[in-house]
């Protein structure tokens, strides 16, 4: 619906709707809809410049690898999730080899927030025997189910939790996976998370960021803390 430069007011912050914070103007009109701010770069340009949830925002997505040993890959991941939403991105998070419960802190503060769908596979492999099978089918099932999605909505972020653990214990075929990254659209950022990522990911990355395990807690007997790892 068209708007004249009257049907905005800002400048405003992402909080607040205080001056001086982002180059944004407030839309009364969304007042009540979940998103409120839309970032512009001028306040008459409705096109271009207007970040709001279901408007393409990323021109050339590149696909970023979070990798290694040390602890901090889906904390990154989750980071950039609420960065991207913040600009009014669409985010598709996908979680494989997490169990549906206990949910983690972030998943609880996250879900239903405008703009991100998440997906779990809900067959966890940490602390518990695993049955290969299962934990197979239900990779295979969530991966469509993410393809199924982008296929249907508009997302400018996807990210792939535990993905190259994934990759790496032969639980989605590697060759697949090549293809769809592929075959991604020009305007999608993928981030991919977890050990072990394959060379053949990593050939194709434009980040790779590999975090080392110096020290962590559980060498030092301290059992992972709800709040902090979870």
């Amino acid at each position: 619906m068209p708007l004249s430069r009257q049907g905005w007011e800002g400048p405003v912050s992402r909080t607040n709707h205080e001056s001086g914070d982002l180059p944004g103007f407030y839309l009364p009109a969304f007042r009540g809809r979940g998103w409120g701010l839309c970032h512009l770069e001028t306040p008459t340009s409705l096109r271009g410049g207007v970040f709001c949830v279901g408007e393409s925002k990323v021109e050339q997505g590149l696909i970023q690898v979070y990798t290694g040993e040390g602890k901090g890959k889906t904390t990154a991941a989750t980071g950039l999730a609420v960065r991207a939403l913040g600009q009014g991105f669409r985010v598709l998070l996908v979680r494989f080899l997490k169990p549906q419960e206990p949910a983690s802190g972030e998943i609880l503060f996250l879900q239903g927030t405008p703009g991100l769908e998440i997906l779990t596979a809900g067959v966890g492999i940490i602390g518990r025997p695993v049955d290969p099978p299962v934990v197979a089918r239900s990779v295979v099932a969530t991966f469509e189910r993410a393809r199924q999605r982008m296929a249907e909505e508009k997302f400018d972020l996807l990210i792939l939790d535990e993905i190259n653990n994934v990759l790496h214990r032969g639980f989605l075929p590697l060759e697949e996976f090549l293809a769809f990254l592929d075959g991604r659209p020009a305007g999608l950022e993928i981030v991919l998370t977890g050990r072990n990522a394959p060379e053949a990911v990593l050939e194709r990355a434009h980040l790779v960021t590999r975090m080392t395990a110096e020290k962590h807690p559980l060498q030092q007997g301290i059992p992972a803390r709800r709040g902090i790892e979870f």
